[in-house]
């Protein structure tokens, strides 16, 4: 019966492995052209409003500000010809609306922006009252922890029994079932703070059909993935199959688990695909042999002489390989995710990597001294050797636990690579600029020499709204030769401000340098350039 289980579980699991496989995708879309646009002024309240965008979405979430000041939630957002499509509620009131619209893109994650328009007269200053989506970083940040280190500890011990050593004592198939256990119980809090990534929604607001709605596309794949993998996990820890059942189920939630983080994630839809792809397998893979190992690999050494020599024998060769593809894989995609060695310092992404490495590169070296120093030792049968190894092994588990918590912060930090993208709209340029704690979108209007308009959306590094105080933009010429143009932006909602008087004198490449003062004790800059034409 259990045999017959493992092979319903094991088909099931490859059976999804292959319909969920990866599709082409871009970075982060980017709306190119709104209908009403932001900041117009329309005569008669519009029915509906239009948004399109630089690559295909999904709707998540719309709620209307009305000039009444009532908040609507929107229902009925849709895709015709390519766009987004909303109905707008609005009555017979004069007077400032916005509309705040969340789509998912193509890797997954959401972007949001608002729409400010005026009903009848000229453009009015702020509305009735604010309207900002939600957050709440905190949940989503222990779930995606919890996710991580429970599957990769679940499926690192199975692994490590059917395919590098299995030793008497059982302590890391307990660890496994209750790794299992513990991963879809985490997969379970991180669909809803996903929910509640995705709506902008309080948890009060949440409902059954948002954490649906949130498990389409390429989250809701990886979710699926991740599900299966666990449910193997718990076949294999639980269950006992024979070895060759258990040498194919822990292969297959191996794969599943490494199918996952290919199918979503920023890294997931980064070019060229036919590197990155490749890339985020090898290295998620290496992380899960490397940390999923190191338990089971403990629990031999305490075993006894004999299986703790010969575990660490078979382990020795895969590690070393695992090590070298580690390397290799995090250099390349560092390289292409970060585009600049200066953002490493200057970005959020940049430095979540940094804290990463600081982690990463003592357990290289305490790996590097148990294989050279403390490995021969005990294969030798050295007074105090195994004692000494089991406890770099302790210590690698808790930086290898702490390195999970720092790779849970890339959930709020874009990489740099997703914002290089400037998008050509029918009015000017949109592109954008980004710093280590806030980021913003601009757009020019039109983006060449004479008078134009700057628009900027001030953002955390998470991608939602930031509410400053003040914000300024300044534009630095090609040649260096004129005065910096600086220019106090005028407040439209709390992170949309405006500069409506400002002169590009000549064309060229321009450095644009955004002032957000966040608080009466914090300031924030950020910058980019953009190409002026004649």
């Amino acid at each position: 019966m259990i045999t017959k289980v493992v092979r319903l579980c094991l088909a099931a699991a490859l059976g999804l492995a292959c319909l969920l496989l990866p599709v082409d995708a871009e970075a982060h879309a980017v709306l190119t052209v709104a209908e009403p646009s932001d900041g117009q002024v329309l005569g008669a309240p519009p029915a509906r409003a239009v948004l399109r965008f630089s690559e295909p979405v999904a709707p998540l979430a719309f709620r209307l500000l009305r000039p009444d000041g009532e908040i609507v939630r929107l229902g009925d957002a849709r895709i015709e010809d390519g766009a987004v499509v909303v109905g707008l509620p609005l009555g017979a009131e004069a007077g400032t609306a916005i509309l705040n619209w969340r789509v998912s893109s193509a890797d997954g994650h959401p972007v949001g922006g608002a729409l400010t328009f005026t009903i009848g007269g000229e453009a009015a200053g702020a509305p009735a009252q604010e309207l900002a989506w939600s957050t709440y970083r905190l949940p989503g940040w222990a779930a995606q922890v919890a996710l991580l280190i429970s599957a990769f500890a679940g499926v690192g011990a199975v692994v490590f029994r059917y395919w590098v050593f299995s030793a008497r004592a059982r302590r890391d198939m307990r660890l496994a079932s209750a790794a299992g256990a513990a991963t879809l119980a985490s997969l379970a809090a991180a669909s809803w703070t996903h929910a509640l990534d995705v709506t902008g929604l309080t948890p009060a607001e949440i409902g059954f059909a948002d954490v649906r709605s949130g498990l389409s596309g390429a989250f809701g794949a990886s979710t699926a993935l991740i599900a299966a993998s666990s449910i193997l996990v718990l076949t294999c820890a639980v269950g006992r199959p024979r070895p060759s059942i258990g040498l194919a189920a822990a292969a297959v939630a191996a794969v599943a688990l490494v199918a996952a983080f290919v199918v979503f994630g920023h890294a997931s839809v980064a070019t060229p695909a036919w590197l990155m792809r490749p890339a985020i397998a090898l290295h998620v893979g290496g992380a899960l042999f490397w940390l999923g190992s190191l338990f089971p690999l403990l629990n031999a050494m305490a075993s006894s002489d004999t299986e703790g020599r010969v575990a660490l024998a078979r382990y020795s060769g895969p590690i070393f390989v695992t090590s070298v593809a580690l390397l290799l894989s995090g250099a390349g995609m560092a390289a292409v995710q970060l585009g600049a060695v200066a953002e490493l310092w200057s970005s959020g992404y940049g430095v979540v990597l940094l804290a990463k490495l600081a982690l990463v590169a003592p357990m290289f070296l305490l790996g590097a001294l148990n294989r050279f120093a403390l490995a021969p030792r005990v294969h030798a049968g050295r007074g105090g050797a195994r004692r000494l190894l089991r406890r770099s092994i302790a210590a690698e588990i808790v930086l290898g636990a702490l390195a999970l918590c720092v790779v849970g912060l890339w959930r709020f930090t874009p990489p740099p690579r997703t914002m290089e993208a400037v998008t050509v709209t029918v009015n000017g340029l949109q592109f954008h600029a980004h710093g280590v704690r806030a980021m913003a979108n601009l757009a020019l209007s039109p983006a060449r020499v004479g008078p134009t308009r700057v628009s900027v959306t001030v953002l955390n590094v998470d991608a939602t709204p930031l509410a400053a105080q003040e914000v300024s933009v300044v534009l630095f010429d090609p040649l260096g030769q004129l005065e910096p143009l600086r220019r106090q932006a005028r407040k439209v909602t709390s992170s949309a401000w405006a500069v409506d008087d400002v002169t590009i004198p000549v064309p060229g490449r321009w450095t644009v340098r955004v002032d957000i003062l966040v608080s009466d004790f914090e300031k924030a800059s950020v910058k980019t350039a953009v190409t002026i034409i004649r």
